[in-house]
């Protein structure tokens, strides 16, 4: 048997490599930050609102049409749309960037039939 092979019954004690690699990777979460984020323009703060519970802001994704225009599309999957008898269908929203005055997000039309 190999040094450090834990010898009693099976299920009765992790070995200690495997305790060891759980301690340290517990003690890793502990100091590292909770969340991350990131901003296009430090200097020009821009914060983008959705529906209440819509979980707007679950995904987003950069639309860059050409070299001079970016925007952001961002996800709301519990979103309501026109959709007749849909309930939280989910949407997804075109958000200008840079953000001029108090530019709003617009909802993208997909199916407005329901066909």
């Amino acid at each position: 048997m190999f040094a450090g092979t834990h010898r009693g019954p099976p299920g009765n004690r992790a070995p200690p490599f495997a305790r060891l690699c759980c301690i340290s990777a517990a003690l890793g979460m502990l100091w590292s930050p909770a969340t991350l984020a990131f901003n296009l323009d430090v200097d020009k703060l821009t914060v983008y609102t959705g529906p209440e519970g819509s979980y707007f802001g679950y995904s987003l994704d950069f639309y860059i049409p050409d070299v001079r225009t970016a925007s952001v599309l961002v996800g709301a999957p519990k979103a309501n749309t026109s959709q007749p008898d849909i309930v939280e269908g989910g949407a997804v929203y075109y958000c200008p960037w840079p953000a001029e005055g108090s530019a709003q997000c617009k909802q993208i039309p997909f199916d407005t039939t329901s066909k």
